[in-house]
């Protein structure tokens, strides 16, 4: 039997594993429909930088210190929303469901909050043209992304 390729689409769209905690690491996969130019707010003294169209992965950690927190879950919920009127990506609302079932919530959130552009992957995660396909959560309290 011939093995097929590593296709990061074809995995399932969440992945939850870890500790109990709520806060952790996490993997975003992102597909880019069409080539973008992009500023990411003052890398590169705000000159836009040609993103072509793709797949790609993001890594961040959501670490807090409070108790009743959910840092891990409110991160990735920010990053499945977009700014002003612009629609939500399509997993957001299918991820708040899971992360409630996996117990990173106490509550699904029924209104999406008005998102403002503070980290660089905002930048590309506004365009509609950009589309998060699948999220990799690891419940820890360490930080895991730069290993």
């Amino acid at each position: 039997m011939k093995k097929q390729p590593f296709n990061p689409l074809s995995t399932p769209k969440f992945t939850i594993f870890g500790d109990n905690c709520r806060m952790g690491s996490y993997i975003l996969f992102i597909r880019v429909e069409k080539k973008l130019n992009i500023s990411f707010g003052r890398f590169q003294k705000g000159t836009p930088v040609l993103v072509e169209a793709g797949e790609y992965l993001y890594l961040g950690s959501a670490l807090g210190n409070r108790p009743s927190a959910a840092p891990l879950a409110a991160r990735l919920l920010r990053h499945a929303s977009r700014s002003g009127m612009l629609r939500a990506h399509r997993i957001r609302r299918p991820m708040a469901k899971r992360f409630k079932e996996a117990g990173l919530v106490d509550a699904v959130p029924r209104k999406i909050p008005s998102k403002h552009i503070h980290w660089h992957a905002d930048c590309l995660l506004d365009r509609l043209e950009a589309e998060i396909t699948g999220v990799v959560a690891i419940r820890s309290p360490l930080r895991l992304e730069e290993a």
